[in-house]
């Protein structure tokens, strides 16, 4: 299976990579242009397509890394990749590690080119020492294991998100679906979407409602109120994330197992 990854990794990269690098060489282009115009109607033009670059280069990435899963393994490839000899859990286990590595490169491409096009402003938004600085602070404040948790809420809103994109495009190849192709995709993502995201929604703000309480703290200054906000609050959520993206996961193993219609 780790051919597999690899083969379909590959392919993936090279189509999304423009998407990833995009906003960095307008962050580079924006520091050009501060050091030729002092006051330009091209440096507002620049800040605009740099911004805009980098929202959608994500989204974008990701959108054309399921249509090449799509493609690959219900439409056009699929001749090739029919006739290679792994099973169905192999496969359905190929794609969803594929759709996980390529989130975390778009996020982290997200990330990092956020950081360079806030350096690249002429007034700089933040250096990069306020960056740690301001990391160092909130673990500081919350703790290293709360933190934690947060990071693995991000994690799991993040499995969830490929479990749905992995249904999606295994859905549109089931006979039901193909003669739809992209728009059922789509179709079959938002209505995933919309339901997931409000449940989700849903259930974080009753968790945090009763999980949150206030405590009255009276020290030499007087009386304050600390909130305590219990592991709770971060532990169901993830656990709800993760239910549901093996519920999702497996359906998705399901269609693919039953052979859909290959187009």
């Amino acid at each position: 299976m780790g051919k597999l990854i690899g083969q379909i990794f590959k392919e993936d990269f090279k189509n999304i990579i423009l998407w990833l690098i995009l906003p960095l060489i307008s962050s580079f282009i924006l520091m050009k242009l501060y050091e030729v115009f002092e006051t330009s109607a091209l440096i507002g033009i620049a800040i605009v397509i740099s911004f805009t670059l980098l929202m959608v280069g994500p989204i974008i990435a990701l959108s054309i890394s399921t249509d090449k899963d799509m493609k690959r393994f219900y439409d056009k490839e699929s001749s090739f990749y029919s006739t290679l000899p792994y099973k169905s859990s192999q496969i359905i286990g190929a794609r969803f590690i594929n759709y996980i590595l390529i989130g975390i490169l778009s996020f982290t491409s997200f990330i990092v080119n956020f950081i360079i096009l806030g350096l690249a402003q002429k007034e700089q938004i933040y250096t990069l020492s306020d960056i740690f600085d301001g990391i160092k602070t909130i673990i500081a404040n919350i703790g290293l294991g709360r933190f934690a948790l947060i990071i693995l809420v991000a994690f799991s809103v993040l499995i969830t998100l490929i479990s749905m994109l992995l249904l999606s495009s295994t859905a549109t190849g089931s006979k039901y679906l193909a003669k739809y192709s992209k728009s059922a995709a789509l179709f079959v993502f938002i209505i995933l979407l919309i339901i997931i995201g409000f449940s989700f929604s849903y259930l974080q703000a009753n968790v945090l409602l009763n999980n949150l309480n206030e405590v009255k703290e009276i020290n030499g200054m007087g009386m304050k109120i600390v909130t305590n906000i219990s592991n709770t609050t971060f532990i169901i959520p993830i656990l709800f994330n993760l239910v549901l993206s093996s519920v999702m996961y497996a359906i998705s193993y399901l269609l693919h197992d039953k052979k859909l219609s290959v187009n």
